[in-house]
């Protein structure tokens, strides 16, 4: 279903770039639907984005294993909730609430607030673990990073935050590292921070973001011979994202 879903919006894309945009158009949108198809059959292939799991893995436990600290409020709630709790205990007082004879107990948010602080500091946080990594040179750390930047982005109030740390600048620039993995993982973020935002899909627009999506695809139309189809997938996936329901954006793409 979702890989039905992702070719439709395809082929409504591709007929809207043949009637509005020029000839050349033809060519990107082929390339387009070949690193899609791509995209599609990588992550069906088996093994496929257990590189992206792992540290969910070794956040789950197991014999062994080394957990990643989390960045994210809520994740590292429900990791230090899990490791002090009694889960018998849990179940029994859940049972009670639901027949009606225990109340649920409210949340302490001072306490909260004091373990695990607030969305706008981990967010700075984040960003500021990219800046670091970026001067120090420190190519994986960077690539870490990014990943968890990107997943404090999901949330739309953190991702309309993102500039007040120079983040939106940071990330457009590491869209053109020299790293393909470093670019990856930053159109990753880039596509997260303005999917369904319309704030920031305009500031992103007004930052040449535009042209410098779609640079890559224009690239890659004559041939796929050497291309990263997994770094012209996520370059796909964030030009998709800025383009979607901003009618700003879509403008300026039928004029370019």
């Amino acid at each position: 279903g979702e890989t039905e879903g992702r070719e439709g919006q395809l082929q409504t894309l591709g007929r809207k770039m043949v009637c509005k945009g020029p000839a050349r158009w033809a060519a990107v949108f082929a390339l387009v639907l070949v690193v899609s198809h791509a995209q599609i059959v990588l992550e069906d292939e088996p093994g496929a984005g257990l590189e992206d799991s792992g540290s969910g893995m070794e956040a789950a436990g197991g014999a062994g294993a080394e957990r990643r600290e989390a960045t994210d409020p809520l994740t590292r709630m429900l990791q230090w909730g899990m490791e002090n709790s009694d889960l018998d205990e849990m179940a029994r007082k859940a049972q009670l609430v639901r027949e009606g004879k225990m109340a649920p107990e409210p949340i302490d948010r001072e306490a909260m607030e004091y373990l695990f602080g607030d969305k706008a500091k981990f967010l700075e946080k984040c960003v500021e673990r990219v800046k670091d990594a970026e001067r120090a040179g420190e190519e994986e750390e960077l690539i870490a990073s990014l990943e968890d930047l990107e997943e404090q982005a999901t949330d739309i109030d953190n991702a309309g935050d993102l500039d007040h740390w120079g983040g939106v600048d940071l990330i457009l620039r590491l869209t053109g590292h020299k790293l393909p993995k470093v670019r990856q993982a930053a159109l990753w973020v880039l596509g997260t921070t303005v999917q369904s935002h319309p704030k920031m899909q305009e500031m992103l627009l007004a930052r040449g973001a535009l042209p410098l999506l779609l640079a890559p695809l224009r690239a890659a139309a004559g041939s796929l011979l050497g291309q990263d189809p997994r770094l012209l997938a996520k370059n796909l996936y964030a030009l998709s994202s800025l383009l979607r329901s901003c009618a700003p954006c879509l403008k300026e793409f039928a004029g370019l």
